[in-house]
Protein backbone atom coordinates (compact mmCIF):
# COMPACT_ATOMS: atom_id res chain seq x y z
CA UNK A 1 0.00 0.00 0.00
CA UNK A 2 1.28 3.43 -0.71
CA UNK A 3 0.54 5.76 1.37
CA UNK A 4 0.05 10.06 1.34
CA UNK A 5 2.96 11.87 2.55
CA UNK A 6 3.28 11.64 6.48
CA UNK A 7 3.92 15.64 7.17
CA UNK A 8 5.15 15.63 11.01
CA UNK A 9 5.11 18.89 12.93
CA UNK A 10 6.78 19.58 16.25
CA UNK A 11 7.03 22.58 18.74
CA UNK A 12 9.88 24.98 19.05
CA UNK A 13 11.36 22.83 21.42
CA UNK A 14 10.65 19.57 19.22
CA UNK A 15 8.18 17.98 21.82
CA UNK A 16 4.74 18.42 22.24
CA UNK A 17 3.14 19.53 25.62
CA UNK A 18 0.28 17.08 25.42
CA UNK A 19 2.51 14.14 24.63
CA UNK A 20 1.68 12.12 28.00
CA UNK A 21 -2.06 12.19 26.46
CA UNK A 22 -1.41 11.10 23.12
CA UNK A 23 -2.34 7.26 22.49
CA UNK A 24 0.37 4.66 22.22
CA UNK A 25 1.27 1.12 21.30
CA UNK A 26 -1.31 -1.37 22.48
CA UNK A 27 -3.76 1.87 23.54
CA UNK A 28 -4.24 2.01 19.48
CA UNK A 29 -4.88 -1.46 18.32
CA UNK A 30 -7.44 -2.25 20.37
CA UNK A 31 -8.89 1.57 20.31
CA UNK A 32 -11.59 1.13 17.96
CA UNK A 33 -12.15 -2.71 19.18
CA UNK A 34 -13.43 -1.72 22.32
CA UNK A 35 -15.83 0.85 21.81
CA UNK A 36 -17.54 0.20 18.34
CA UNK A 37 -20.21 -2.13 19.83
CA UNK A 38 -20.99 0.81 22.24
CA UNK A 39 -24.00 2.60 21.53
CA UNK A 40 -22.84 6.31 21.55
CA UNK A 41 -20.28 5.24 19.05
CA UNK A 42 -23.46 4.28 16.50
CA UNK A 43 -24.54 7.75 17.77
CA UNK A 44 -21.50 9.53 17.31
CA UNK A 45 -21.23 8.46 13.29
CA UNK A 46 -25.13 9.30 12.89
CA UNK A 47 -25.13 12.82 14.06
CA UNK A 48 -22.00 13.46 12.14
CA UNK A 49 -23.53 11.92 9.04
CA UNK A 50 -27.19 14.30 9.84
CA UNK A 51 -24.54 17.59 9.92
CA UNK A 52 -22.11 16.85 6.91
CA UNK A 53 -24.73 15.94 5.01
CA UNK A 54 -26.86 19.22 6.01
CA UNK A 55 -23.61 21.53 5.45
CA UNK A 56 -23.85 23.43 1.88
CA UNK A 57 -21.38 21.34 -1.02
CA UNK A 58 -18.95 24.48 -0.94
CA UNK A 59 -18.30 24.59 2.63
CA UNK A 60 -16.90 21.04 3.40
CA UNK A 61 -14.75 20.99 -0.17
CA UNK A 62 -11.71 20.59 2.50
CA UNK A 63 -12.54 18.58 5.92
CA UNK A 64 -10.44 18.19 9.08
CA UNK A 65 -10.54 15.34 11.84
CA UNK A 66 -8.69 16.37 14.80
CA UNK A 67 -7.65 13.97 16.28
CA UNK A 68 -8.04 11.60 13.30
CA UNK A 69 -7.75 8.85 15.58
CA UNK A 70 -8.10 5.70 14.20
CA UNK A 71 -9.64 7.36 11.17
CA UNK A 72 -13.06 6.25 11.90
CA UNK A 73 -15.19 8.35 9.49
CA UNK A 74 -13.15 7.66 6.93
CA UNK A 75 -15.30 5.40 4.16
CA UNK A 76 -17.96 8.16 5.05
CA UNK A 77 -15.96 11.25 4.08
CA UNK A 78 -14.64 9.21 1.47
CA UNK A 79 -17.37 8.22 0.03
CA UNK A 80 -18.78 11.97 -0.09
CA UNK A 81 -18.01 13.44 -3.47
CA UNK A 82 -18.05 17.24 -2.55
CA UNK A 83 -14.95 16.48 0.16
CA UNK A 84 -11.81 16.86 -1.90
CA UNK A 85 -9.27 16.60 0.96
CA UNK A 86 -9.06 15.36 4.16
CA UNK A 87 -6.97 16.49 6.98
CA UNK A 88 -6.23 13.77 8.98
CA UNK A 89 -4.20 15.45 12.56
CA UNK A 90 -3.28 13.69 15.29
CA UNK A 91 -0.78 14.13 18.19
CA UNK A 92 0.01 10.20 18.28
CA UNK A 93 2.29 8.97 15.85
CA UNK A 94 1.16 5.59 16.36
CA UNK A 95 -2.27 6.74 15.93
CA UNK A 96 -1.52 8.50 12.48
CA UNK A 97 -0.01 5.07 11.31
CA UNK A 98 -3.02 3.14 12.22
CA UNK A 99 -5.44 5.63 10.61
CA UNK A 100 -2.96 5.30 7.66
CA UNK A 101 -3.99 2.33 6.68
CA UNK A 102 -7.58 3.68 6.09
CA UNK A 103 -6.78 6.05 2.91
CA UNK A 104 -6.99 7.30 -0.47
CA UNK A 105 -5.56 10.44 -2.68
CA UNK A 106 -7.80 12.98 -0.65
CA UNK A 107 -6.17 11.99 2.83
CA UNK A 108 -3.43 13.80 3.73
CA UNK A 109 -1.73 13.04 7.28
CA UNK A 110 -0.32 15.52 9.83
CA UNK A 111 1.16 15.73 13.32
CA UNK A 112 0.28 18.45 15.50
CA UNK A 113 -0.22 19.58 19.27
CA UNK A 114 -3.73 21.39 19.22
CA UNK A 115 -3.09 22.69 22.77
CA UNK A 116 0.08 24.66 22.83
CA UNK A 117 0.30 25.60 18.82
CA UNK A 118 -2.10 24.67 17.30
CA UNK A 119 -2.09 23.76 13.38
CA UNK A 120 -1.46 25.71 9.90
CA UNK A 121 -4.03 23.58 7.78
CA UNK A 122 -7.28 25.63 7.58
CA UNK A 123 -10.26 23.93 6.29
CA UNK A 124 -14.05 24.36 6.06
CA UNK A 125 -14.86 22.38 8.07
CA UNK A 126 -13.08 20.48 11.42
CA UNK A 127 -14.41 17.66 13.12
CA UNK A 128 -13.47 17.17 16.49
CA UNK A 129 -14.73 13.99 18.50
CA UNK A 130 -14.07 12.17 21.78
CA UNK A 131 -11.38 15.10 22.60
CA UNK A 132 -12.86 18.42 24.48
CA UNK A 133 -13.80 16.41 27.64
CA UNK A 134 -10.04 14.93 28.20
CA UNK A 135 -8.95 18.14 29.85
CA UNK A 136 -9.50 21.03 32.35
CA UNK A 137 -11.05 23.88 30.50
CA UNK A 138 -8.28 26.26 31.26
CA UNK A 139 -6.91 23.77 28.26
CA UNK A 140 -9.95 23.61 26.74
CA UNK A 141 -10.21 27.05 25.88
CA UNK A 142 -6.72 26.75 24.11
CA UNK A 143 -8.04 23.83 22.35
CA UNK A 144 -11.08 25.74 20.99
CA UNK A 145 -8.94 28.82 19.91
CA UNK A 146 -7.16 26.51 18.04
CA UNK A 147 -9.78 24.60 16.63
CA UNK A 148 -11.84 27.34 15.72
CA UNK A 149 -8.83 29.23 13.95
CA UNK A 150 -8.30 26.21 11.92
CA UNK A 151 -11.96 26.09 10.71
CA UNK A 152 -13.36 29.28 7.56
CA UNK A 153 -17.18 27.63 8.32
CA UNK A 154 -17.91 24.56 11.09
CA UNK A 155 -16.93 23.10 13.63
CA UNK A 156 -18.56 19.90 14.87
CA UNK A 157 -17.44 18.08 18.03
CA UNK A 158 -18.80 16.12 20.85
CA UNK A 159 -18.62 17.48 24.64
CA UNK A 160 -20.16 16.68 27.92
CA UNK A 161 -21.63 19.75 29.25
CA UNK A 162 -23.40 20.68 32.18
CA UNK A 163 -25.74 23.25 33.12
CA UNK A 164 -23.91 23.84 36.30
CA UNK A 165 -21.68 26.85 36.07
CA UNK A 166 -19.45 24.37 38.56
CA UNK A 167 -16.57 22.34 36.20
CA UNK A 168 -15.74 19.43 37.04
CA UNK A 169 -12.43 17.44 37.78
CA UNK A 170 -12.22 14.24 35.78
CA UNK A 171 -14.89 12.21 36.80
CA UNK A 172 -14.78 9.03 35.23
CA UNK A 173 -12.15 6.21 34.92
CA UNK A 174 -11.07 7.38 31.67
CA UNK A 175 -10.61 10.73 33.23
CA UNK A 176 -13.28 12.30 31.23
CA UNK A 177 -14.35 15.95 32.71
CA UNK A 178 -17.46 17.57 32.58
CA UNK A 179 -17.44 21.49 31.47
CA UNK A 180 -20.12 24.54 31.84
CA UNK A 181 -22.41 24.89 29.39
CA UNK A 182 -22.33 28.76 29.35
CA UNK A 183 -18.57 28.50 29.87
CA UNK A 184 -18.22 26.53 26.79
CA UNK A 185 -20.44 28.52 24.85
CA UNK A 186 -18.47 32.02 26.02
CA UNK A 187 -15.44 29.81 24.92
CA UNK A 188 -17.24 29.32 21.26
CA UNK A 189 -18.40 33.25 21.24
CA UNK A 190 -14.95 34.63 21.92
CA UNK A 191 -14.05 32.67 18.54
CA UNK A 192 -16.72 33.85 16.54
CA UNK A 193 -18.08 30.95 16.34
CA UNK A 194 -21.79 30.02 17.75
CA UNK A 195 -24.01 26.89 18.21
CA UNK A 196 -26.20 26.12 15.68
CA UNK A 197 -27.07 22.49 16.28
CA UNK A 198 -26.92 20.00 19.11
CA UNK A 199 -28.31 16.33 19.73
CA UNK A 200 -27.92 14.89 23.53
CA UNK A 201 -27.12 11.44 24.01
CA UNK A 202 -28.90 9.82 27.09
CA UNK A 203 -26.87 8.13 29.41
CA UNK A 204 -26.52 7.61 33.40
CA UNK A 205 -23.17 9.38 33.61
CA UNK A 206 -23.62 13.48 35.14
CA UNK A 207 -23.97 16.15 32.43
CA UNK A 208 -25.05 15.65 29.17
CA UNK A 209 -22.86 13.93 26.26
CA UNK A 210 -23.89 16.20 23.05
CA UNK A 211 -22.75 16.28 19.60
CA UNK A 212 -22.68 19.99 18.68
CA UNK A 213 -22.32 22.13 15.32
CA UNK A 214 -21.23 25.47 15.33
CA UNK A 215 -20.48 27.85 13.06
CA UNK A 216 -18.43 31.18 12.05
CA UNK A 217 -20.57 34.44 12.49
CA UNK A 218 -21.32 35.58 9.68
CA UNK A 219 -22.01 32.64 7.29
Amino acid sequence: MRFPKFRVGKTASGTSSTMATAYRGSLVKSYEKSRKNNPKWAFEEDTLRTVMNAIDPSEKRIVADIPVGTNRFYQFLDDDPEIKIVHCIDNSVDMLIESMMRTSSKFFYSRCDMIDEGTPIVSDTVISYRFLNLFDFNTIEKILANLCHSSRRNLIMTIRLSESHEESGSVFQNKIHIHSRARFDEALAANDFEPVWEKGYADEKPGEYFTLHARRNGH
